[in-house]
């Protein structure tokens, strides 16, 4: 037999050597077994897909839902993590990718151990693992997880005001455009799931002011309008805030604009009733606030309001007791955990009506 030549042995023990040390990627395929790529090298992750080279040369990327598991020379933490989250294993998934965003000194594997991070998390029942991990991958890579769907913990919860404190650190420092406008879209969705009005328009004007074409960015032009109408309201200048409602009807596309605007020129006709006096005014009052629970999820509390509105109407200025009667008990029963259902409570009890 031939010998191999020193040079050729050398070189065959160092390649197999470097193959024994590579990465492996598994790309799940529908509901089949995992597509396996051994001797692979894993090069980058970007706007949530990993790119990784194959031992034939080929560069392959998958986006992150669809790679089962990796496995990576020198990364043991991420290694133990990614096999209890195929494994199904969350909570020590969770727990392993939280070991290996500190133990590694890629960037790219603290990303994408962020990310696995805040899945393991989610499905362990951890919304505040999940959103801290949202939170640090963001501010390192925020093209790597925008958008992405991120279970929150209650709005009152300590973690929500960590993670704005945390994202308002990170917009401090000196950004690209585009890596601020991925943090604050997440910005807006904590404090508009906090319910903090404020907040909210000023994170909306934020993103404006950086991309005047942005959708969110007409959302705070729309925002803007709303509350120069209500402000209208309040100076008085009723038919003047109709006359805006109805000349800016079309820019109010999403939901909670439009329930406002309708629940807006609600309060202008009954305001308008309240000077005028007359029973036509107030029905018109009373009508124009049904437009909402006829209109609208009956679960937001402005419909709530606008439905115990309209039974003040027919209690107080229209004085049809049985009317306002129904209207007391759909409001108590609906909302009975709401300030609106005890209100609606007290007037059934004052009206002599039975209770729900």
């Amino acid at each position: 037999m031939r010998s191999i030549p020193l040079a050729v042995g050398l070189l065959l023990l160092a390649l197999n050597a470097t193959r024994a040390c590579a990465d492996t990627v598994w790309v799940q395929r529908g509901a089949g077994a995992p597509l396996e790529y051994k001797d692979s090298t894993v090069i980058r992750l970007e706007g949530g897909e990993l790119y990784f080279r194959t031992v034939g040369g080929t560069e392959i990327h998958r986006e992150m839902s669809a790679i089962y598991r990796i496995s990576v020379r020198d990364e043991p933490a991420l290694n133990a993590a990614e096999e209890a989250f195929a494994n199904r294993k969350w909570a020590e998934a969770a727990e392993g990718y939280e070991r290996a965003m500190r133990s590694t000194a890629k960037p790219w594997v603290r990303d994408f151990a962020g990310i696995r991070m805040g899945e393991a998390a989610a499905r362990s029942n951890r919304p505040d693992l999940a959103l801290s991990a949202h939170v640090q991958t963001l501010l390192r890579n925020p093209q790597a997880v925008r958008g992405a769907n991120v279970p929150l913990p209650p709005p009152d919860s300590r973690f929500i005001t960590d993670a704005i404190n945390q994202l308002d650190r990170g917009l401090a420092g000196n950004l690209r455009p585009e890596a601020q406008l991925a943090i604050l879209e997440f910005r807006l969705a904590l404090v508009q799931h906090r319910g903090d009005s404020r907040e909210v328009d000023a994170t909306l004007e934020r993103i404006a002011r950086l991309d005047p074409a942005n959708p969110m960015a007409r959302r705070a032009m729309v925002r803007k309008s709303l509350a120069a109408i209500r402000a209208q309201l309040d100076a008085g200048q009723h038919d003047a805030a109709m006359a805006a409602i109805d000349r800016e009807a079309d820019s109010f596309t999403d939901e909670s604009d439009k329930m406002l605007a309708v629940f807006l020129v609600a309060e202008a006709k009954a305001a308008k009733a309240a000077r005028d006096g007359s029973d036509t005014a107030w029905k018109e009052a009373a009508l124009a606030y049904m437009l909402l629970p006829a209109n609208f999820d009956d679960d937001h509390p402005m419909v709530g309001a606008a439905i115990l509105k309209t039974a003040e109407i027919l209690e107080k200025r229209l004085n049809d007791k049985p009317a306002a009667v129904a209207l007391y008990k759909q409001a108590a029963t609906a909302y009975q955990d709401q300030d609106t259902g005890r209100k609606a409570k007290e007037a059934l009890s004052r009206l002599g009506g039975s209770q729900p």
